[in-house]
């Protein structure tokens, strides 16, 4: 009893130890920030940033995105994202911790498998903090839309340790942790896809794992598992149609031939991680005369045979390989956008990492000092290089800048780098980038819908018309086609055309309805025609879409300041300024709703932002006028009304407004002679006949006046 006691104290020691060190290495990793998917999936995601109910997840698989509806359902994963957003609201470090708690209590789990599986402390001890440190891991803690796989490896790990049999239990005891791990494993399912492999996983344990003997109960457990399985995924063809996606950016047979090569890529990366890129250089397999297909198909073959050859006399190789290739599976089945990526090794690794500690347990027998410092310098080799990867997650220029010294060859990388610039307003830059990624890959979607959202900041319609046009011959999927007439119609209405904006935008609408700048298209078309309330609900039906797109942001701003809303429109016109800083019209906007908030401190401060991006700003001067001739500064109202005139001589609010300041002058004595007073007399009645022939109300100023 008490030697019992002893072991399970060691055990929680050992976990709370690799937990600790788990958390201390991946800690660095809470600096970082959101990137590319995390803006679709969480920040502009109105369905987490204010989820209706907790169970709309579970019954609106279209909430995993705020770009339309994706073949995706992973409901936990968002509750965890909503539940963060509550807590923290943008704030990615509060994000990323959850994710390195999670990583952490994985490589606990793991512990806990390992000291199953191989029965020494020790060396579980070690595999768990090398699982915990892996650099090749780095991804998913550092990126906080990858947590799907974090929490979908957890569920499954705890579904495997209440699967693992325990002599000592009842009948009942071991039925019941059966069901848990059934439960486990419904959970993992609900997290991300790739946990459809737990009863593969399960099958390997019984097969090659010794002390697995569970007679009847092992019938029960493959009796819930493969049926739950089958469920879930029938519940994905009733919801989408399909078991993957709708659809493939490459072929399923090219795909395959192509994973046949990235598992021996993923090995070497896992081993030696010294070289780790978001968007590895791998190229496509090239059919089945390929060289690297054939011997990557040949050695999978030959490392298959030889694991079910040798079940007997080398059964944790055979567990090792099998784990490897099952937990790739998913990958390999569905073409995915990204070729290869480092995310994908989470739940293989694993496999291979058991397979290192079982190698360190056999070098134990014959030289134990020597194993145990290889081994610890292997865990310090990869702690080293996680801290320097994850020092790459930290901004998105960083992240895209190291991924193109890595695979200089990969197209997709300078477009990522290029579009993480333009948001930093580097144009020059970005568009060097861009072009470079047409080198490498003329026909590369991204690379042109990256030079239309450039030309647009650049305010070159014409620019982006010819893009937008290459961009829509060159896509394939449809969601593209859509953008591509998005930005046509962008084009189009920049340049004026109010008929082409509006046939692009019902076309890019008739492909995706929640096409955001397609929507805003026609929001702006409304607003032309004087139909303010559809504009309005256009206007957000786009920022639902993407909370963060300038232009709605603006439209509906400006139509609640006109509806007299000012304390609604504020938010919008603040956030403008947030995402469009260097526009001048931004500023002054923000500052006419501060003025009439009451707070003219903090409009004169908009107002001079305003005039530090366009000096030759006319509505900014007119903006501090107006400020200062409510305050009573009338010496300073007049001067600056004066630099509006002399810049826009025929500005008629600021005319209205400097004949305001004449009329104080001729009221208020200010005026020395009867001469001047009628001299300015004359220049008043002259600007209030201008004024009323622009349509402008002068009736308080001819009040004054009599």
């Amino acid at each position: 009893m008490v030697a019992d006691l002893d072991a399970q104290k060691k055990i929680v020691i050992g976990f709370a130890a690799v937990f600790i060190f788990g958390f201390l290495a991946c800690f660095p990793a809470v600096k970082g920030s959101f990137h590319f998917d995390d803006y679709h999936h969480i920040v502009n995601n109105q369905a987490v940033s204010k989820p209706p109910g907790w169970l709309y997840f579970f019954t609106n698989p279209e909430s995993f995105s705020s770009l339309g509806k994706p073949t995706l359902y992973r409901p936990l994963t968002l509750i965890s994202f909503a539940l963060n957003q509550k807590l923290a609201k943008d704030r990615a470090s509060w994000f990323l911790v959850f994710n390195v708690l999670i990583h952490s209590l994985n490589a606990g789990l793991f512990f806990l498998l390992l000291i199953r599986w191989q029965k020494q402390y020790l060396p579980a001890l070690l595999g768990a903090a090398m699982f915990a440190c892996a650099a090749v891991l780095s991804q998913p803690v550092n990126y906080v839309a990858n947590r799907a796989s974090l929490l979908a490896v957890f569920f499954v790990l705890l579904a495997l340790i209440f699967d693992w049999p325990a002599p000592e239990k009842s009948s009942g005891a071991k039925t019941a942790r059966i069901f848990l791990a059934a439960v486990c494993f419904w959970l993992a399912m609900l997290c991300k896809e790739i946990a459809v492999v737990f009863p593969a996983l399960v099958l390997i344990e019984d097969l090659f794992l010794e002390g697995r003997s569970r007679k009847g109960l092992g019938v029960l457990a493959h009796a819930l598992y493969w049926p739950s399985l089958a469920v879930f995924l029938g519940m994905r063809w009733m919801m989408f149609n399909t078991l993957g996606s709708n659809f493939y950016p490459r072929t399923i047979t090219d795909n395959l031939l192509t994973q046949s090569k990235a598992v021996f890529f993923y090995i070497f990366k896992i081993l030696w991680p010294a070289h780790l890129s978001m968007i590895p250089q791998i190229t496509l397999g090239k059919g089945w005369a390929d060289p690297l297909v054939l011997g990557a198909l040949f050695l999978i073959a030959a490392l298959s045979l030889a694991s079910l050859v040798l079940i007997k006399r080398a059964r944790v190789f055979g567990f090792v390989w099998s784990w490897f290739l099952i937990a790739l599976v998913p990958s390999a089945l569905i073409p995915l956008n990204v070729v290869v990526s480092e995310e994908r090794v989470y739940l293989p690794s694993l496999g291979l990492v058991f397979g290192l500690v079982w190698l360190l347990d056999l070098a134990l027998q014959k030289r134990k000092r020597l194993a145990y410092g290889c081994f610890c310098l292997l865990v310090l080799f990869q702690f080293g290089l996680l801290r320097d990867r994850t020092h790459a997650w930290k901004s998105e220029s960083r992240l895209w800048r190291d991924n193109v010294n890595k695979s200089p060859q990969i197209s997709a990388g300078y477009v990522m780098y290029a579009l993480a610039l333009i948001d930093h307003n580097k144009l020059a830059l970005a568009t060097n980038l861009l072009n470079k990624a047409l080198v490498y890959d003329p026909k590369n979607p991204a690379a042109y819908s990256g030079l239309c959202r450039l030309y647009l900041q650049k305010r070159q319609p014409e620019a982006v018309k010819i893009y937008a046009q290459e961009y829509f011959q060159v896509s394939s999927h449809p969601s593209q086609k859509s953008e591509a007439l998005a930005f046509l119609a962008l084009a189009e209405l920049a340049g004026g055309d109010l008929e082409q904006a509006g046939k692009a935008a019902q076309e890019s609408l008739a492909i995706n309805p929640r096409q955001a700048e397609a929507l805003y298209v026609m929001a702006a078309l409304a607003l032309s025609r004087g139909e303010k309330d559809q504009a309005e609900q256009l206007g957000r039906q786009s920022l639902d879409v993407n909370p963060d797109l300038p232009q709605p942001l603006a439209l509906v701003g400006l139509l609640l300041v006109q509806k007299g809303n000012i304390l609604d429109a504020f938010p919008y016109l603040k956030k403008f300024t947030e995402e469009v800083p260097e526009d001048a019209a931004g500023w002054f906007n923000l500052g006419s709703a501060y003025s009439a908030m009451g707070e003219p401190e903090k409009a004169r401060a908009a107002m001079k932002k305003a005039l530090a991006i366009d000096k030759r700003y006319v509505k900014a001067y007119y903006g501090l006028a107006n400020l200062d001739y409510n305050l009573g500064k009338k010496n300073d109202a007049y001067e600056e009304v004066s630099q509006a005139l002399e810049l826009e001589p025929e500005f008629p609010e600021a005319r209205l407004l400097q004949a305001k300041l004449f009329v104080d002058q001729i009221t208020k004595d200010i005026l020395s002679t009867e001469a001047e007073k009628k001299e300015l007399l004359i220049i008043v009645r002259k600007e209030i006949k201008w004024l009323k022939s622009k349509n402008i109300d002068t009736k308080e100023l001819e009040d004054r006046l009599k």
